[in-house]
C-alpha cells in the first residue's frame, strides 16, 4: 500500500514540478515580448519623426520657392 501511495506521490510532484516550470516559462516570455514590443514602439516612433521631419522640410521648401518666385517677379516689375 505505501509503495502505490508513492508512486501516485511522485506522479503529482512531477506534475507540479512541470506546472512550476510551465508557469516561469510564461513569466519569462511575457517579459521577453513585452521587450519586442518596446523596442518595435521605439522604432516606429523614430520612424514618425523621420516622417514628420520630412513633411516639414518639404513645406518649408515649398514655401522657398513661392518666396524666391515672388522676389523673381518683383525685380522684373521694379525694371520694367
Amino acid at each position: 500500500m505505501s509503495i502505490k501511495f508513492n508512486r501516485i506521490g511522485n506522479k503529482l510532484g512531477l506534475a507540479s514540478l512541470v506546472s512550476i516550470l510551465l508557469s516561469v516559462g510564461m513569466v519569462a516570455n511575457q517579459g521577453l515580448t513585452e521587450l519586442s514590443i518596446t523596442d518595435a514602439n521605439q522604432r516606429a516612433d523614430v520612424d514618425q519623426q523621420i516622417a514628420d521631419n520630412a513633411l516639414k522640410a518639404e513645406s518649408e521648401m515649398r514655401s522657398m520657392q513661392l518666396a524666391v518666385r515672388g522676389v523673381r517677379l518683383a525685380r522684373k516689375q521694379s525694371l520694367t
